[in-house]
């Protein structure tokens, strides 16, 4: 209890700091008051507190931080050590784990996706491999917190694994490395046609790109690109892909405070692939750098999109490093589209809306050639849909 009122104390009399020093007292007198008085509230609750077990300069200083951005919008935060290191190596493609994702569904744990190149993929394990324990825990019991914090904890560099497949028990244990995660998935839809999953906007996100198309060129005629579930990632990364199908013009428009325009990024005619013709899938969970790409080729009519609505997570937020490895993750700005469409809690609208509830008919001649894909694919109605329109609007002819 005592640590807890310590908690809303602190948050409470440094929220009321805060407050000058963002704005409701200006003047230099008043600022530096202030912060006298932050500074002096630390060092008496450091050194009268009555409960001195509960009480470091670190906790107050956290404390004290998180009552400052508390009040701010929801992607204003101060990060752990762990967090800052943790997005830090996302955005590089580089994460240390496991290379497992699990997914309970009908009260079993399932394997859904196994990274290439990861521990899970050298041990053996195969997607929809039954989890029947994790660490001798039966997985009947566990819960998503649970199962998370197995997968996630920092301080377990392995983890022992039963799985059922073909009612067979096997046991494999993995070990923590360093995984490249990668960012463009492809596969070939026919001769001509290429469906590409972008994961994410990494670091080389767009060199990758640029070297897959530049691979396949001779042939190439339509693109696929699938970023349904993307939730963003860099934002130059975003400009990069961009660039790669649109000549000329803004990409994205950067709006500060008072909806002064900060910056304004233009495409680059070197390089273009501007004769390839795109479908982009998008649906809710598409958001931030997904938003900005799918919504700069959309202005520009350089792509077709088909979906839902995107999230419409369009505000710039700057990754600070502040000392003892701490972060802080701060909203600067908002995107707007070539055509200023304010992609913050607006989203990306498709030009053809489809739904998990959608059917249209496919020819039969496009089921033929969807037999060769692989079976997520040929099994995906939205990557159906996308090839067919493709057809019938003669872009591959």
């Amino acid at each position: 209890m005592a640590n807890k009122n310590f908690q809303v104390y602190t948050f409470m009399f440094f929220f009321l700091i805060s407050s000058k020093l963002y704005g409701f007292e200006s003047n230099e007198k008043n600022k530096y008051e202030s912060l006298e008085a932050f500074s002096k509230a630390i060092h008496l609750i450091n050194h009268l507190y009555v409960e001195d077990s509960e009480v470091t300069y670190d906790k107050i200083i956290t404390s004290a931080l998180e009552g400052i951005t508390e009040d701010l919008d929801m992607y204003t935060s101060i990060l752990s050590p762990e967090e800052y290191s943790s997005i830090t190596q996302e955005t590089s493609g580089i994460t240390h784990g496991f290379g497992i994702t699990l997914s309970l569904q009908k009260d079993q744990l399932k394997v859904i996706d196994i990274t290439k190149n990861s521990p899970a993929e050298k041990s053996g394990l195969l997607i929809n491999d039954l989890v029947v324990s994790i660490n001798s825990k039966n997985t009947e019991k566990l819960n998503k917190k649970t199962l998370n914090s197995l997968l996630k904890d920092h301080t377990k560099t392995s983890i022992k694994i039963k799985v059922l497949r073909k009612e067979k028990i096997l046991s494999f244990q993995l070990n923590k490395e360093s995984i490249k995660i990668p960012s463009v998935i492809f596969e070939h839809l026919s001769p001509n046609v290429m469906y590409i999953k972008l994961t994410d906007f990494q670091e080389n996100s767009s060199f990758e790109m640029e070297q897959l198309i530049k691979d396949h060129e001779q042939n190439l005629k339509a693109l696929v690109i699938d970023l349904r579930g993307n939730p963003g990632g860099l934002f130059y990364e975003a400009i990069k892909l961009s660039d790669l199908f649109i000549e000329s013009g803004v990409i994205v428009s950067t709006v500060g405070r008072k909806n002064t325009i900060k910056e304004r990024d233009f495409a680059n005619k070197y390089g273009t692939f501007s004769k390839i013709n795109i479908v982009i899938l998008i649906n809710e969970k598409s958001a931030s750098a997904s938003e900005i790409f799918a919504g700069a080729l959309k202005d520009h009519k350089r792509a077709t999109l088909m979906g839902q609505k995107t999230y419409g997570k369009g505000s710039v937020q700057s990754l600070l490093p502040l000392p003892n490895g701490y972060g802080l993750k701060m909203t600067i700005a908002s995107y707007h589209t070539p055509k200023h469409t304010d992609i913050d809690k607006t989203g990306i609208e498709p030009n053809i809306f489809l739904n998990n509830k959608t059917r249209k008919k496919i020819n039969s001649k496009l089921r033929l050639k969807s037999e060769k894909w692989s079976p997520k694919l040929r099994h995906d109605n939205w990557v159906l849909y996308a090839f067919q329109h493709l057809e019938q609007t003669d872009y591959l002819h």
